[in-house]
């Protein structure tokens, strides 16, 4: 048997050893400035290289097989967007016309480019339809932009779901990539669709402009019902 001061040594002992492998492991470890220097060099890296192979891409040639169902894809957008054109008027929430879009690709066996597009779960949480998942994106996505703002302003975009719409809908001054809600629109309202349409591997992608109920009297005409005559 040992003694209470052998055993004391030996626990020293073995203390001293655990604190040295934890300044080892800790010393191994890359510190942050190490990673605010190499992180967005990493990243800016990778997107050129994500650039550079879809430039590649597009600079060649396609085969005529292609180009058909290229122009099947962008028959399917130019349908869907003279659809949507009857379905905007007054009354209407810019979420049902997402809701319309939607109805109407399943029916020509095709689906929306825009729909979850940039995030990394794809469509797994389901943000437009289920309120869990909408909150869950939400606050993934606010929590990034917080960091970004207050903390890593170098730090790239890091979308969890993507765009949750099935097209970008803009409503009056919003310019572009405005995302489908529960905004009812109005008479004079300019609204802007962008619809992209994925069928058969291959995209078409369109917009249109349409303003609603057009024909109000002239004291209650909208400046986007005057511009659109111009």
């Amino acid at each position: 048997r040992r003694t209470a001061k052998e055993a004391e040594a030996a626990a020293q002992e073995h203390n001293g050893r655990g604190n040295e492998f934890a300044k080892v492991a800790a010393s191994k470890l890359p510190s942050a400035s190490f990673l605010r220097q190499v992180l967005p060099s990493l990243v800016l890296g990778a997107l050129c290289i994500s650039t550079w192979h879809e430039e590649n891409k597009a600079g060649h040639p396609k085969q005529p097989a292609v180009v058909e169902r290229i122009a099947k894809a962008s028959s399917v957008t130019a349908e869907a967007i003279v659809a949507l054109g009857r379905e905007v008027r007054e009354g209407k929430s810019t979420a049902e016309l997402d809701m319309f879009l939607q109805d109407f690709l399943v029916q020509q066996n095709a689906t929306a480019e825009s729909l979850h597009y940039g995030g990394f779960l794809g469509g797994l949480l389901q943000p437009m339809s289920w309120p869990v998942g909408r909150a869950i994106c939400g606050a993934f996505d606010g929590a990034v932009g917080w960091i970004r703002g207050r903390l890593m302003p170098w730090l790239p975009p890091l979308p969890l779901c993507g765009f949750p719409g099935h097209m970008c809908i803009s409503v009056n001054s919003e310019v572009c990539h405005g995302v489908p809600s529960q905004r009812i629109l109005r008479a004079g309202d300019v609204v802007k669709l962008d619809v992209a349409v994925r069928k058969d591997g291959v995209i078409g992608d369109s917009c249109a402009t349409f303003v609603v109920d057009p024909k109000v009297s002239p004291a209650d005409e909208s400046k986007g019902t005057r511009l659109s005559r111009v």
